[in-house]
């Protein structure tokens, strides 16, 4: 069927007046609402202003409750310890307690848990705090009693401030000890903090059936009048709530507070367990304000002296006030203004703070095994020297004591101050962390005091090891730092360090840079691409020129040959490179140098990879306290800031570096050599802080003891740079070892502590004489010769001349054609003097840059340190120079 076709009407009624004004109403009316809205839209403007303030404001209490509820920090509660056949300070027989054997007697006072150490070959009695009055001006009560304390723990409070409990106000002056005798031992269990009742100790609310069932019930109105009419008027009853309120009890007297807890406690069945179970009732959430803590220190009489422990699982606090820090014998060997001597502390190769030096001002602190490289980087770090051996000690006129740390050593720091701050003592003594600590930028907040843009952030964990420290004294012959390395040297033989195969002479140590990653760029795209600085064959050239010359002893260090150059990524892997040389031409080189008797070291390294290549970012790279994964970058010389242009340096999770150096000697081991050096295993010491993968220091200590022997089961003969105490027994050979100490304020000399310990023992070398370019050629000579060190460069066989402008300009001195002539004649003049064939055995400081030496085979030289000439004896030495005075037996 057909649509129909629509035609127009044939007739349309006309428009009336109307029907015109009908449209143009709505027409008026839709065009004045589309200008509105155009209007509107136009003129509209954002609040900006509004919004920011509003922003600020609510990032300004994110912040501040983002601080305020991190500085609340809980710990885990530890477990209780065992306290049998311990007996209470209030039930000792106060006598003197006497522990010996063949030389010592450790005489122990009950009244005060100090103790004094009887020596009977230099009759010198050794005692752990100050035993007489002292006459410092104006001396505080404080300074008095802090005289007294054995020990002093640092808690950190509700505001993330630390606050110091000492032992002898908190503990020993109120009979909060306690005492356990063993075979040759005293243990002293301290509870250090205020124990006195408060009103936090009382029943704050608690209903009325409760209060009168549990408590007065039990109570005779008539036998204890005075006593129920007390408790009566301690509390007031709320009718509303039909609970009993103890009346404004922050303001009750000591007194009351102890009669009313004597009434509820002793005088009815009522319990603290009761009162845990009312205050939960009745929502009362008491703000615990009285940090206590428990612990233990175990002091043992030995053959050497006597050791002194710390016992973990002794440690008891509260969790809202943890343990973080505990200084251990801060006062021993009374060493006052009436004394000379001084103090010794490991700072570099060791340094030595004069008693009573008048720099009362300055103290001395620093960090066992270094900085902590788990911590975040946020300014360049001042330039100091390594710690790298756990040892501190005094002399005190005739008697000399060293201390040994023999557990715990990366955990500790040593401190040292002089006589004249606070009263007339000098002292030396270790102090142990328990918790670690890092500072962090707050984010969003400007502020022209930089203390104000930072906030701490602690470690959500506690440490779970003891901590020991071994006393072991010199005799009166032998009481000067020279003693102390002797008894040093001593343990460290005892616990395994064994004599390594020496050189028959002085050896040439050449640290050779095989290449570098270099930045280049085709049609304006940048790529990287290694660079050459010695090839395999340049390095056989640079032996061939010095065996020429007669340098008979050359350790050859190649840093740089595999993974990119010089700051390689991770070695799970070896990448060689065809403008260095490839395992083919390695293989010839080590060859080469078994042939010509020169021992060639391919260098490694493995905890600070640099760039992401064959790193897993989330397992692999170790995490600061704040969760945050550590890259480090160069610094900004004008800054100080890290310069984030440069390439990223990543540390190595510790829970990773097990399979990293598995996987690297797996392909290692395709060479054909016994020999490796270390670039950073076993020369630093970090922790890694994610919580769930936590590592403290002494944890990551163990991790790299362990890759050390893995390493040396496979490779006889390792070189390590720098190495800290644990990573000796690995070492046979050793170069950048410090030959000076930093020269803090409070230091007065340096000493060669760490060489006097290893000479003859292993082969060591100072740091680069090209590269440590702040002393003179003249005086890295002296130094070695002071120190019995083996020389040490760092040379490139091609020119640097390209190394100036890249992160890597400070190997622009290292062109070997600039040192060949010099360090070819400073072998041969330091060869000649024959004292690299025997031990370092004296070492004296005739004046302040006068110094004297002496070899175990007779050789005796005086070198002269200072500007202008000086007389020994009959023999004239010139300034920065030295003298023979005895030859070679």
């Amino acid at each position: 069927m057909k649509k129909p076709i629509k035609t127009k009407a044939l007739y349309q009624r006309p428009k009336t007046p109307i029907d015109y004004f009908t449209w143009n109403i709505f027409r008026r009316a839709f065009y004045s609402l589309k200008v509105g809205i155009i209007e509107k839209i136009h003129n509209y403007k954002f609040p900006k202003s509004t919004v920011i303030a509003l922003g600020s404001i609510t990032l300004f209490i994110g912040v501040l409750f983002w601080i305020i509820s991190s500085n609340i920090l809980v710990v885990e509660q530890r477990a209780e310890y065992d306290m049998t056949d311990f007996i209470h300070a209030s039930e000792l027989s106060n006598t003197n307690v006497v522990l010996s054997n063949n030389r010592f007697e450790f005489r122990f006072d009950e009244t005060t848990t100090h103790f004094e150490l009887f020596d009977s070959v230099t009759l010198h009695t050794w005692r752990s705090n100050v035993s007489e009055a002292d006459t410092f001006p104006n001396i505080t009560p404080a300074s008095l009693n802090r005289q007294q304390n054995t020990l002093v723990a640092y808690y950190r409070d509700l505001s993330g401030n630390i606050r110091p409990l000492n032992s002898y106000d908190f503990s020993i002056s109120r009979n909060q000890y306690y005492v356990r005798y063993g075979d040759n031992s005293v243990e002293v269990h301290y509870q250090i903090g205020n124990m006195d009742i408060d009103y936090t100790d009382l029943p704050q609310r608690l209903s009325k059936e409760r209060f009168e069932t549990l408590i007065l019930s039990h109570l005779d109105p008539e036998a204890d009048r005075v006593d129920y009419r007390f408790l009566e008027n301690a509390y007031t009853f709320v009718t509303e709530q039909q609970v009993y309120a103890l009346r404004n009890a922050s303001n009750f007297s000591q007194n009351a507070i102890e009669r009313i807890h004597r009434i509820v406690f002793e005088m009815t069945p009522y319990t603290k367990e009761d009162m845990v179970i009312d205050h939960q009732e009745q929502g009362v959430d008491l703000v615990d304000n009285k940090p206590l803590i428990g612990v233990s220190v175990l002091y043992t009489l030995t053959e050497d002296g006597f050791d002194v422990k710390i016992i973990n699982e002794s440690i008891q606090e509260k969790s809202l006030y943890p343990l973080v820090n505990i200084d251990l014998l801060p006062n021993f060997a009374e060493a006052s203004t009436l004394h000379e001597g001084y103090l010794f502390v490991p700072d570099g190769s060791g340094a030595l703070i004069e008693l009573n030096n008048g720099k009362s001002n300055r103290e001395y602190s620093q960090r066992l095994y270094g900085m902590d490289y788990g911590k975040v980087q946020l300014s360049k770090p001042t330039s100091q020297e390594l710690t790298a051996l756990p040892v501190f000690g005094m002399k005190k006129d005739q008697q000399a004591y060293i201390a040994i740390i023999t557990e715990g050593a990366s955990m500790a720091s040593v401190n040292a101050r002089v006589s004249g701050a606070s009263d007339s003592y000098n002292r030396v003594f270790a102090t142990f962390h328990y918790m670690e600590r890092d500072r962090i930028r707050i984010p969003g907040v400007t502020s022209n005091d930089p203390s104000s843009l930072y906030r701490t952030v602690w470690t959500r964990f506690y440490s779970e090891s003891d901590y020991e420290v071994s006393y072991r004294f010199t005799d009166t012959e032998n009481s000067t730092y020279v003693g102390m390395a002797d008894l040093y040297r001593d343990y460290l033989i005892d616990l395994g360090l064994t004599r390594k195969t020496q050189s028959e002479g002085l050896s040439m140590n050449v640290t050779l840079l095989a290449g570098y990653t270099k930045t280049n760029h085709f049609l304006g795209v940048p790529y990287e691409t290694v660079e050459s600085l010695t090839s395999t064959e340049e390095v056989m050239k640079i032996i061939e020129a010095l065996q020429a010359e007669n340098v008979d002893h050359i350790n050859i260090i190649y840093q740089g040959w595999l993974n990119g150059g010089i700051d390689h990524h991770l070695p799970s892997r070896i990448k060689y490179h065809r403008v260095i040389g490839n395992r083919s031409a390695m293989n010839a080189l080590l060859l080469f140098g078994d042939n010509h008797n020169v021992a060639i070291y391919p260098e490694v390294t493995f905890l600070t990879p640099t760039t992401d290549e064959r790193l897993n970012m989330r397992n692999d790279v170790a995490k600061s306290i704040s969760g945050n994964l550590l890259e480090n970058y160069g610094f900004n010389h004008a800054t100080l800031l890290p310069d984030r242009n440069s390439r990223a340096h990543y540390i190595l999770n510790p829970s990773s570096l097990e399979g990293v150096v598995e996987s690297f000697l797996n392909d290692y081991n395709r060479l054909k050599t016994s020999t490796l050096a270390l670039n950073d295993l076993g020369s630093m010491m970090y922790g890694s802080y994610n919580n769930q993968d936590f590592y403290f220091r002494y944890q990551t200590e163990a991790v790299i003891n362990e890759a050390l022997l893995q390493i040396t089961e496979s490779h006889s003969d390792i070189m390590i740079r720098n190495p800290l105490a644990l990573a000796l027994p690995h070492a046979s050979k050793i170069i950048d070892l410090p030959v000076k100490g930093t020269e803090f304020n409070i230091i007065d000399m340096s000493i060669p502590f760490y060489q006097l310990v290893l000479s003859d023992l292993v082969d060591y070398a100072g740091q680069s004489f090209n590269i440590y370019d702040q002393q003179s050629m003249m005086w890295h000579k002296l130094k070695a010769i002071e120190t019995g060190s083996h020389l040490n460069f760092t040379w490139t066989y091609s020119d640097t001349y390209d190394l100036m402008h890249t992160e890597f300009n400070r190997y622009y001195s290292t062109h070997y054609i600039n040192w060949f002539d010099e360090a070819v004649s400073m072998y041969k003049e330091v060869d000649g003097l024959n004292i690299h064939e025997a031990r370092l055995i004296q070492h004296e400081i005739l004046e302040r840059d006068i110094i004297k030496v002496t070899y175990s085979n007779g050789v005796e030289i005086v070198i002269n340190y200072k500007t202008t000439s000086t007389m020994y004896q009959s023999t004239l030495i010139p300034a920065m120079d030295y003298r023979v005075i005895k030859g070679a037996n």
